[in-house]
């Protein structure tokens, strides 16, 4: 009896280290990789009870002025303080890059993502049924994104990582180029004089 519940527990993990395998892209899809730099040029400050802030167009900017309407780029640490944060300028080693897929339900209020898991479209319609108590199976707005984790630092040891965004898009062909996955050079353009990727 022992031996089928043995099996049954190693058939159990292998699915689950299956299903929760890395997205980790290769070159093809993302012209950044593990082992690249972001350096960051400038201070950025993290409000209080806040754990990220903003980029877009070059500019510092909250979550309530941003718009998903256009590529953007989030900075985030680890730990939440209730006292303003400020992230130094220093170059940054990238340790792992993820690719994701974020949807924004539709009454814009509650946020559906599971940032270290690509999602297929099946998923996100289902999340967005339980979101919104609709079984509607349209295509729902969605952000691809690239995620940068990055090495903490002497100088930044509450570093989490950076997170740059396409257009928020139902896929139509009229919110392209900006509703794409931004690469280096869309991301360089997103951060401005705040920092790049090198």
């Amino acid at each position: 009896m022992k031996t089928p519940l043995r099996l049954l527990f190693a058939l159990a993990t292998t699915i689950l280290s299956t299903t929760s395998c890395s997205t980790t892209p290769p070159k093809s899809v993302m012209n950044i990789q593990a082992g690249e730099k972001f350096i960051l040029n400038q201070p950025i400050k993290i409000k209080p009870n806040s754990t990220r802030t903003f980029i877009q167009f070059g500019k510092v900017t909250s979550r309530s002025a941003f718009s998903r309407f256009d590529q953007h780029c989030e900075l985030e640490v680890k730990d939440l303080k209730d006292t303003t944060q400020t992230i130094v300028p220093d170059t940054f080693i990238i340790n792992d890059v993820r690719i994701d897929v974020m949807q924004i339900a539709k009454n814009d209020t509650v946020m559906v993502a599971q940032t270290d898991t690509l999602q297929s479209d099946a998923q996100l319609s289902s999340w967005h049924a339980l979101a919104s108590g609709s079984s509607d199976t349209r295509p729902e707005p969605t952000m691809d994104t690239v995620i940068l984790y990055l090495k903490p630092t002497s100088k930044n040891p509450n570093i989490f990582r950076l997170t740059c965004a396409g257009s928020l898009s139902d896929g139509s062909l009229q919110d392209a180029p900006r509703s794409y996955r931004p690469q280096r050079a869309e991301i360089n353009t997103i951060l401005g004089p705040i920092g790049q990727i090198r």
